[in-house]
């Protein structure tokens, strides 16, 4: 009896460490037969999958992809995103006004992705912006992405631009007025940062939200997204360079129109699941997901549990690329959330083929069967990036069609 205690607790380990499809990968087919565990398995265990729109703000804060534009999506309505941003001088530069002439000062955006995924909506419209200085310095506390800029800015804007949404190359050129370049100039220099900062706390970029054209991204860490004043002294060219880089505070904007479509639908119902899951980023729907009866698995060791979403392939799907990555996030009795713990070692897979998710939750489903007191009965399924990202997908639960897959051990 004892023999066979050890022997189960020793099988358990290795199955729970290890998550093997097959028994045999760990050794079970050189055990003795008297002392060989039953694995059950099952395909036919149902989970609770249901649309709901975020409760948290998303902290945007710092972000490397900057997203701007706006559009109306057919299934998912209208999104509108905008950015705001500190540029900070690179390096010195002295001004002498009775000898020194401006020449320019000439915006450079740098594309994070020039094909069809760096872009989300009607490639063939211009989409339009303003640029547009801050009235006060950045706080170094997280922004929220739902926060309004109102009473934070200049409504009157440096400049507005009118640019295609996918691009001919991998940089944007834009020409800002003299005015903002002889602006930096009255500094005399640029020498001490926090004089440039009081005069130019930052820049917010506003999306005209009245075109419906589409949304891009932009790579505010790439050296090639920069801001450079150009001036000369007789012959002679000069030059001053601004950033966009990792010292400088910045965050995305993101607003969200589902009226009128099935996504309000899901999230107003009462009812315990819905049979399609709309998912998307810029802090947009996602969705829970319950296991149904969770008490089947009391007290079971689980040796593999897989859940499997497949794609709704609507009329208009093919026009966007789904989303590449999903993650699940558990959440404590204190509102923390994290990572399932599968999540960094091969949680989660794509099958382009058969299109559909398949995730790795058996570490998340033994801690149900063990009647984890701390952890809540729902996981999150959200897109990636959230914060930097532009896809939505739809996914298939009509007759349940997003299945768990379980093995395990009675103890």
């Amino acid at each position: 009896m004892i023999q066979k205690t050890i022997i189960l607790a020793l099988s358990a380990f290795l199955l729970i460490n290890t998550s093997c499809n097959q028994l045999d990968e760990v050794g079970y087919s050189i055990l003795p037969d008297d002392d060989k565990i039953d694995i059950i398995a099952s395909d036919t265990n149902s989970v609770l999958i249901k649309n709901i729109l975020p409760n948290d703000s998303l902290n945007s804060f710092r972000v490397s992809n900057a997203l701007l534009g706006s559009y109306i999506d057919p299934l998912f309505g209208k999104t509108t995103a905008g950015f705001v941003t500190e540029f900070r001088h690179s390096y010195t530069a002295f001004f002498t006004k009775d000898s020194l002439e401006l020449d320019s000062i000439v915006l450079f955006l740098a594309y994070t992705d020039t094909t069809s995924a760096g872009y989300y909506g009607d490639s063939s419209t211009n989409m339009e912006f303003s640029m547009h200085l801050l009235t006060q310095t950045l706080d170094t506390i997280p922004v929220p992405s739902n926060s309004s800029m109102e009473g934070k800015y200049n409504p009157l804007p440096l400049a507005t631009f009118n640019l295609k949404i996918k691009p001919d190359t991998n940089i944007v050129e834009l020409k800002l007025p003299n005015s903002f370049g002889e602006a930096i100039m009255e500094l005399d220099s640029l020498v001490r940062y926090s004089d440039y900062k009081d005069q130019f706390p930052g820049f917010y970029f506003k999306p005209n939200s009245s075109i419906n054209s589409g949304i891009t991204k932009f790579n505010l860490l790439s050296s090639n997204t920069r801001m450079i004043l150009y001036y000369s002294k007789g012959d002679s060219a000069f030059q001053a360079g601004f950033l966009m880089d990792e010292y400088c505070i910045n965050f995305n904007l993101f607003e969200h129109d589902y009226n009128g479509k099935e996504i309000l639908t899901n999230v107003n119902s009462a009812a315990l699941e819905d049979s399609v899951i709309y998912l998307q980023s810029m802090n947009g729907v996602r969705a829970t997901i319950t296991i149904d009866n969770p008490s089947q698995f009391y007290g079971k060791i689980i040796n593999l549990a897989e859940i499997t979403f497949p794609l709704y392939q609507t009329s208009g799907y093919m026009n966007y690329s789904p989303i590449s990555n999903l993650i699940l996030l558990t959440e404590d009795k204190s509102g923390n959330l994290s990572y399932i713990t599968e999540y960094s070692t091969g949680g989660l897979s794509y099958d382009d083929d058969l299109m559909e998710y398949t995730f790795n939750i058996t570490r998340y489903l033994q801690s149900i069967a063990n009647q984890d007191e701390d952890l809540m009965p729902y996981i999150y399924l959200v897109p990636t990036y959230d914060k930097i990202d532009l896809a939505r997908v739809v996914l298939d639960n009509r007759a349940n069609r997003v299945k768990l897959k379980v093995k395990y051990i009675n103890q």
